[in-house]
C-alpha cells in the first residue's frame, strides 16, 4: 500500500493552477513537526510539498489557508529526470487523497 499520513500546518498559500485541459490544481509546502528532543528542545520542522488535483484543489483554496491545521492522506509518486551531464534525480512527489481540518489541539503526555 502507498498511503503517507502527516499532520501539520499549511505553510504556503493556497493558489489555483489551471491548465489548458481543464484540470485545476495546487500546491503547498506542509509544515511537520519533528518533535521535541530529549532536553524539550523543539527539533524543527520537514516541509514536504504536497500536490492535491479537482475538487481537493478548489476546496483547499477556498476553506483552507496559510496556517490552518489538517491531517492528510497521500500517495508517494517518484519520477526521475535526467539532466544534461547524464546524472539521475529522482523526485518524491506527494499527491493528495484526503484532507481533515483540525481544529482541537493534541496533549502529548
Amino acid at each position: 500500500m502507498n498511503e503517507f499520513i502527516a499532520l501539520g500546518r499549511i505553510a504556503t498559500e493556497i493558489e489555483l493552477k489551471y491548465k489548458e485541459s481543464g484540470v485545476v490544481s495546487t500546491s503547498f509546502l506542509l509544515a511537520i513537526s519533528r518533535g521535541k528532543d530529549r532536553n524539550g528542545e523543539d527539533r524543527g520542522a520537514d516541509f514536504p510539498r504536497i500536490t492535491a488535483f479537482g475538487v481537493l484543489a478548489e476546496n483547499l483554496h477556498k476553506y483552507s489557508g496559510k496556517g490552518k491545521r489538517i491531517l492528510i492522506s497521500a500517495h508517494i509518486h517518484t519520477e526521475r529526470r535526467i539532466i544534461d551531464n547524464g546524472e539521475k534525480i529522482y523526485y518524491t512527489k506527494k499527491w493528495l487523497w484526503f484532507y481533515k481540518h483540525i481544529t482541537s489541539s493534541l496533549s502529548h503526555s
